[in-house]
C-alpha cells in the first residue's frame, strides 16, 4: 500500500540516460529508459502515460 507521496517518489526513479558510447561522435547517442517496475507500470498505465512514446 502506497500513499501518493511515496508512489510519486517511486514514479521519479525512473530515468532516461543519454549514452555517447567510447571513442564515438555525438551524433552516436542514443537514449536508454529504465525499466518500470510493476508497480511503476501499473501507475502509469492507470495514467494513461506509455514511457516509449514519451
Amino acid at each position: 500500500m502506497h500513499s501518493f507521496p511515496t508512489l510519486l517518489s517511486s514514479l521519479a526513479a525512473i530515468c532516461r540516460n543519454q549514452v555517447v558510447p567510447t571513442g564515438l561522435p555525438d551524433e552516436s547517442a542514443f537514449e536508454i529508459t529504465t525499466d518500470a517496475t510493476k508497480l511503476q507500470a501499473r501507475a502509469l498505465a492507470l495514467a494513461g502515460v506509455n514511457l516509449a512514446a514519451a
